[in-house]
């Protein structure tokens, strides 16, 4: 008696909005025995494969066909989130000059490896039943192991192509362009080639890194290329950050450790500016991915350094669908106004506590007796291009929205820590926005997108 593997994901590299579908059937348990079931316990780790531990056990009846089909993706996604700090285990994680700091993710100096973003997982299949109507209901025959699989939190969109490779479905990440291995890969980023920010803006992009212990031929970058200019076009050097233990990273060397396999990397002005100096009169910079020959592992990013405007200038960050960050700068005029939410009771006049009544001008009739106060915020864009304004589609479809503040001690680049909760530096906000129009450059030229933000946190007010 021996369980078969009938269906399984075609691929080892799984993006965790995909079904990961596993399908077993037994022909000989079936034939001989009766109230037959099929187990499936899933290992799972966020580090190594070596550390796989059992996070639930899934179990399904024969379907017509004799088989026992298994979704791990809801198992398997609730173990999977955001990564909103760097990883502190990491000892090697800079942020402002010290290492093995927990900060905000975006504010790294240089990598970080993930905490939540990524993991690695295995099944171990498994068939009960009884030999008659009335027995005892115990294991048949032997446990079927599968090879290990990392999964990431992407979630394709349906614009993505879904294959089907003889009934094993997957998407290949190479043709989508997000294995980090030619001229036209992109990073973990749905940001346009051209993005402006300040000197003072922080922002990172993501990473598939030494991921041949899990995707055969597929290794990662070795470096990431710098390149500055002034005004004019004209070069002022370039800086070379290797993609290393020592810089907070991984090397290309096979990894089965799913936090090294996925990166962050920062790549704004302030992210630089803690490990390496701009060149004097530096316009604009681009950044690349790069093989150990120098030769481009992704397209190249340009970055415009932009003055502060005349407006207070708003930046907020969406996780998107790769799982990692994008960041977007609202510098045209805004509008903050303020709601509040008042429940009220009918309070006794005059003051009651002594020994006897007495009369009171501050007390009596309809009270206040909680006060729910918020802060909005209504952001509007310059006018965009229909790149950029696809791209900012992201936001409503994003579930994590920040603002990013800019610190009193951050623009200053690498200087010492002195934050503790970091709420100064980074607040999570809520897109009201229930819907944004999709607009063409071709009938509408550039367009102005509205954004309103909703602080989540209450302002702190007063009882009565």
């Amino acid at each position: 008696m021996a369980i078969t593997l009938e269906q399984e994901p075609y691929s080892t590299a799984i993006p965790i909005g995909q079904d990961i579908i596993f399908s077993i059937s037994d022909s000989t348990v079936l034939a001989s025995h009766v109230n037959v079931r099929f187990f499936c316990d899933i290992m799972y780790s966020t580090t190594t494969t070596a550390t796989q531990s059992k996070i639930v056990t899934l179990k399904t009846t024969p379907n017509a066909a004799g088989s026992g089909i298994f979704d791990l993706r809801r198992s398997i996604e609730a173990e999977l989130g955001a990564d909103h700090t760097t990883n502190e285990g990491n000892v090697n994680v800079r942020f402002k000059g010290e290492t093995g700091i927990e900060a905000p993710i975006h504010h790294v100096s240089q990598f970080t490896t993930s905490k939540h973003s990524s993991g690695n997982f295995s099944c171990k299949f498994y068939v009960k039943g009884s030999s008659a109507v009335g027995e005892p209901v115990s294991l048949v025959g032997s446990v079927l192991s599968t090879g290990n699989f990392f999964v990431f939190n992407f979630k394709p969109d349906n614009n993505d192509i879904l294959y089907n490779s003889g009934g094993e479905y997957h998407y290949d990440l190479s043709s989508m362009k997000i294995l980090q291995n030619s001229t036209t890969s992109q990073f973990l980023t749905e940001m346009p080639d051209v993005v402006s920010a300040k000197l003072t803006d922080v922002g990172t992009v993501g990473l598939l890194q030494g991921m041949s212990g899990f995707l055969s031929g597929y290794t990662g970058i070795s470096s990431v290329l710098f390149r500055f200019y002034d005004s004019n076009g004209g070069s002022l050097g370039t800086q070379s950050l290797a993609c290393a233990i020592n810089t907070g990273g991984q090397t290309i060397t096979a990894t089965t450790n799913s936090t090294k396999a996925f990166l962050f990397l920062g790549v704004y002005p302030a992210n630089i500016r803690q490990h390496m100096s701009l060149p004097s009169g530096t316009a604009y910079y681009k950044f690349s991915a790069r093989s150990s020959s120098n030769v481009l592992k992704t397209k190249e990013y340009r970055v415009n350094i932009v003055e502060d405007c005349k407006y207070e200038t708003h930046r907020l960050c969406w996780l998107n669908k790769f799982g990692t960050w994008d960041y977007y700068n609202f510098t045209v005029k805004s509008t903050k106004s303020t709601s509040a939410n008042r429940k009220f009771y009918n309070a006794s006049r005059g003051d009651w506590s002594g020994s006897k009544f007495k009369h009171t001008h501050y007390k009596g009739g309809k009270t206040i007796y909680k006060m729910d106060s918020k802060d909005s915020i209504t952001l509007n864009t310059e006018y965009l291009s229909e790149e950029n304004g696809i791209w900012l589609e992201g936001l409503i479809n994003s579930s994590n929205v920040l603002l990013i503040k800019e610190g009193s001690d951050w623009d200053l680049g690498d200087s010492s820590v002195a934050h503790t909760d970091f709420r100064n530096l980074v607040e999570p906000v809520v897109i009201t926005n229930n819907a944004i129009t999709r607009r063409t450059s071709v009938d509408d030229k550039l367009i102005m997108h509205t954004f309103t933000i909703e602080k989540s946190e209450n302002n702190n007010t007063h009882r009565s």
